[in-house]
């Protein structure tokens, strides 16, 4: 998203550029609160189903609402990047609607932590408090 939305869609699903062409990426992508401004629907598919060892498994994606701190204005100004934590809670609400029972959150959030990994701290750790 750093280069605009176009540039972003180009990335992942592929298209003439100067030197050739790009197939995109071969992976699916998710984000449950970046916001298309014209249509008030996720620019992305809020989440994705896989399947491993016979278990339906729901992948949510979502960016920090920080985006906006890190991303000019001219190449966001089609979308809106919503509270991380209402499109979450509004996207597990569809995945249990579908009988999804396993829910992975994919966040590009920062948290911090020591050494060890322990002690954490930051806007992901307020998100997901150990004691849910």
């Amino acid at each position: 998203m750093d280069e605009g939305v176009n540039e972003m869609k180009r990335l992942i699903h592929g298209d003439s550029i100067k030197t050739g062409y790009f197939q995109g990426a071969n992976t699916a992508y998710s984000s449950a609160n970046i916001i298309d401004r014209k249509s008030g629907i996720p620019l992305l598919p809020p989440y994705v189903i896989k399947q491993m060892d016979g278990i339906d498994i729901g992948f949510i994606g979502v960016v920090t609402k920080e985006t906006t701190m890190y991303v000019s204005p001219e190449n966001r100004k089609e979308v809106e990047i919503t509270d991380e934590v209402s499109a979450i809670n509004r996207t597990v609400k569809l995945l249990k609607e579908k009988g999804i029972k396993v829910i992975i959150v994919l966040a590009h959030d920062s948290a911090k932590s020591d050494k060890a990994g322990a002690n954490s701290t930051g806007a992901l750790v307020e998100m997901a408090p150990k004691n849910r």
